[in-house]
């Protein structure tokens, strides 16, 4: 998550919060820094450090959260690495250019085998016509916008 912040807890270890802290912890916060903080939580469920129930009361608290101050208490014994990783730098609305390219691969192949097990395998002239730029664009790190980080999906 771009933008994102942390804070030291009382062991030293740093905690996570959504955005990077405010002058005041009394400024309101948004939707989507709200749903930032949602994610977060729902890495730390996933990884076993809090449990379905914490997560569902979280949840609640940080939707009804008006402020940082209150949107960051909930999120106060929350290792910041949930938020630097590489899961949870994707922002809300984006994903990998790979996923539709694998998913589609998967439905050709699955009609190659259908129609023609063991024939001309015809399913690798749309894999290399596709996948050869998405390669290339991996490598340089670019998306067809021209700009670093993952493409829109749409």
């Amino acid at each position: 998550m771009s933008g994102s912040g942390c804070r030291a807890s009382r062991a030293g270890a740093p905690v996570a919060t959504p955005v990077t802290p405010p002058v005041d912890d009394h400024l309101r916060c948004t939707d989507a820094e709200r749903a930032q903080a949602v994610h977060v939580a729902k890495r730390a469920c996933a990884d076993g450090r809090i449990t379905l129930d914490d997560f569902g009361q979280r949840v609640d608290a940080i939707w009804a959260s008006a402020t940082y101050g209150e949107l960051r208490a909930v999120l106060s014994d929350i290792p910041a690495e949930l938020v630097t990783s590489p899961a949870a730098s994707l922002p809300p609305g984006r994903v990998s250019p790979w996923r539709p390219y694998i998913v589609v691969m998967a439905v050709l192949v699955a009609v190659w085998l259908l129609s023609t097990p063991g024939g001309y395998f015809w399913p690798m002239w749309p894999a290399l016509g596709w996948g050869l730029p998405l390669v290339l664009k991996h490598r340089h790190g670019r998306t067809s916008s021209g700009r670093r980080g993952w493409s829109s999906t749409q």
